[in-house]
């Protein structure tokens, strides 16, 4: 995460408002500080952080202490850094940078502290390393660890080493991601026969990145040990990725050439094999540059079952073959979805205009509107500046098909005429909320005065996640500090009429500055104010709960039954399905009075709470929190149907879901191919996705979240 440092804030600062007073002594200061907290002027942190003193330390601590806001404390927290190098003061002011990693209820700030002692020239990194050795949350040691090993010297290599491998027998057991990031940071330093040691690990990443140093030095046994990872032997079925099998076929094909084509051809299209593996096994093959290999899978290509089309299609997509365009067009009319998308998806990117009529047919004879919609997306990728095409598209902002709609919008505004805000302004009344926020986005792109006036005219008739969008949207466009003031922004408009211009990329910066300095000037509350905005802030394990349109997805599997470890003991913890209900119970009494919801839990099965989106009642909540105390543990993996089923809800734009393992039943339980399914359905709907995977590290969450713009966190 980046901020803006110290100097930069105070220096936009001093264009808001040039302090007039004399220089005061360092009791005033305090006096002054601590009068006003949250509603202090910010050049008074500044003054105290220049007098070096204890007195002025402790004001500032003092002041951080009693404070509410988490801007203000962040401010607070630069300034005590300042004292990293005075004399008898940088000890104490790092303990308190540490104190607020360690112990703060706030996560953020926990990470924003570990950020402030990594630019500590003088102490930064001693105190890093206390926190890598205490007992606070699993994150926050391993952020300090990361940012110690960006800055390690060959003196640290010892440290590292004890983290991996503990130097006195008995002494407990670091956490994997510590001792994962401590391996990396010495596996270059380290010799073969403790690299051949370290590849037995118990802990994958360790074992991974032992084989790849291993390999890079032409150790014989390198060849072995990517054997054995490649062919999933002596591992634990719950640890077999397709990743880590791909680092093992990579290594055997560096070695061994095309003598493993055969075999590759084979495994790629084997019912065992995840469709991570049989990309990266078409892509290995391809790379081989080989007429041989290449004449094979011409040969396989469109044939056989979907997988055999799907990898047969990734290997041959750069080929320069008549062939290969051919049979891509052919299969835009196949059986499998799967397969139809991705043909249009390489027909894009070989830019086969000849392929334009076969996808038109399908625009207007497919009943299937994800068809429609992705065979629209890729027609308008080949015909990008025709006018024909435009005029096309211009008709298209009408249609029924929400994903036809919503693409149109969005090409409407790369292309950026100024003609078509007539049509932007309309698509900005839809009823539906994706519309209108699609319409946002091309007004941005389009980046005319006219857009920023329509956008100041409509923020103020939205809620929520579309509401904070369009606040996000203006301010980018104009670098005013409204936020969801929609009578602000009117007015503001008002008095600019004609004689707006958009700010330069200099000018920007200094607003965007300025304005962070503004929030910090409108945070002092009253203490009821600050209850109630504790309890609008609460979150979903760490993430903020900010949308009107929420579904809570949660893994009711048998494996949530799971006990959670915690610290660095390991100590058992309360199980998972435990911790997920006292999570989801926070995040239903963290939604805006004014939001709809719903409740998906899924194991074998998958079963919601409501057939439809509720509205957040007294009386309705109160079902819910009934329902989600109920929660009990059984079955297995339907991820596919559960996020299925929350697509399937219209009003949706925020999902919060958690998971504990790899799908395992379903229509879908390949990760890639959920992922891939799932980019196509939100494509244009702009559904954020925050996930939690709890107790594992989950590809398929992580890809979900960096998909969406959503947050993916690990909790174990």
């Amino acid at each position: 995460m980046s901020y803006l440092p110290l100097g930069a804030l105070l220096g936009a600062f001093a264009l808001l408002h040039a302090p007039g007073s004399s220089p005061e002594d360092v009791e005033a200061l305090v006096r002054r500080l601590h009068g006003e907290l949250d509603a202090a002027d910010p050049e008074l942190v500044l003054q105290l952080a220049d007098q070096a003193s204890s007195e002025a330390l402790d004001g500032l601590i003092e002041a951080y202490d009693r404070m509410g806001s988490l801007y203000m404390r962040r401010f607070v927290l630069q300034a005590v850094a300042e004292f990293d190098d005075v004399p008898k003061l940088g000890p104490i002011a790092l303990q308190k940078l540490t104190d607020v990693a360690t112990l703060s209820a706030d996560h953020e700030l926990r990470l924003f502290a570990v950020d402030q002692i990594a630019d500590c020239e003088h102490l930064g990194r001693t105190f890093l390393q206390r926190i890598v050795d205490s007992e606070a949350d699993q994150d926050v040691r391993l952020a300090s660890l990361e940012l110690h090993i960006a800055q390690a010297s060959d003196a640290d290599r010892d440290w590292y080493r004890a983290i991996y491998e503990p130097v006195e027998e008995g002494a407990p057991r670091r956490p994997s991601a510590l001792r994962a990031a401590a391996f990396d940071a010495i596996a270059e330093g380290l010799g073969e026969e403790q690299l051949l040691t370290a590849s037995e690990d118990p802990e994958r990443k360790i074992r991974l990145r032992a084989l790849v140093e291993l390999d890079a030095r032409d150790n014989p046994l390198a060849l072995e040990l990517a054997e054995e990872l490649y062919e999933l032997r002596r591992l634990d079925p719950l640890e077999r990725r397709p990743a880590d099998q791909l680092v093992g076929a990579r290594i055997l094909a560096r070695r061994l050439g095309t003598r493993v084509a055969e075999r590759f051809l084979e495994d790629a299209v084997a019912a065992a094999t995840k469709t991570e593996l049989t990309l990266g096994l078409a892509e290995i093959l391809a790379g081989f540059d080989d007429k041989g290999i290449d004449k094979k899978l011409l040969r396989q290509l469109g044939k056989g079952k979907p997988k055999e089309k799907l990898f047969s299609m990734w290997a041959c997509r750069d080929m320069d073959d008549p062939k290969v365009a051919k049979t891509l067009i052919k299969l835009l009319k196949d059986d499998d979805r799967g397969v139809q998308f991705e043909a249009m998806s390489i027909l894009a990117q070989r830019g086969e205009r000849a392929a334009l009529e076969d996808l038109e047919e399908l625009v207007d004879r497919s009943k299937s509107f994800d068809v429609i919609e992705r065979a629209l997306a890729t027609i308008n990728d080949l015909r990008a500046g025709e006018a024909e095409w435009e005029q096309r598209l211009r008709g298209y902002v009408l249609h029924e098909d929400l994903g036809i709609r919503n693409g149109a919008l969005r090409a409407l505004g790369n292309l950026g005429h100024e003609q078509d805000l007539p049509l932007l302004f309309q698509a900005l009344e839809h009823e539906h909320w994706s519309t209108r926020l699609s319409a946002a986005r091309a007004l941005e792109a389009v980046r005319k005065p006219g857009a920023v006036g329509a956008l100041c005219r409509r923020i103020d008739q939205e809620r929520g996640r579309p509401q904070a969008e369009m606040a996000q949207i203006l301010f980018r466009m104009t670098g005013q500090p409204f936020r969801t003031n929609g009578k602000l922004w009117e007015h503001w408009w008002e008095e600019q009429g004609d004689t707006f211009e958009f700010p330069s990329p200099e000018e920007f910066a200094a607003l965007e500055a300025q304005d962070e300095l503004r929030f910090l000037k409108e945070v002092s509350r009253t203490k009821e104010e600050r209850r109630v905005l504790s309890r609008a802030e609460q979150r979903f394990f760490g993430v903020r709960v900010d949308s009107l349109s929420v579904i809570f997805i949660l893994d009711v599997s048998r494996s949530m039954l799971t006990e959670t470890r915690n610290g660095p003991s390991e100590e058992p913890g309360p199980s998972r399905i435990e911790l997920a209900k006292r999570e989801l119970l926070r995040g239903l009494e963290s939604l805006h009075p004014n939001s709809l919801f719903n409740i998906i839990l899924f194991s074998g099965e998958v079963d919601a709470w409501s057939e439809r989106m509720e509205p957040c009642t007294d009386e309705v909540l109160e079902r819910a929190i009934e329902f989600a105390q109920g929660i009990r543990a059984w079955g297995g993996t339907n991820l596919y149907g559960a996020l299925k089923l929350a697509f399937d809800q219209a009003e949706v734009d925020s999902i919060y879901l958690l998971s504990d393992g790899e799908p395992s039943l379903g229509d879908l339980v390949d990760p890639l191919a959920i992922r891939k399914r799932v980019q196509i359905w939100n494509e244009h709907r702009g559904i954020r996705i925050n996930c939690v995977a709890i107790g594992n590290s989950l590809d398929a969450l992580r890809w979900l979240a960096q998909d969406s713009g959503g947050a993916y966190l690990e909790y174990r």
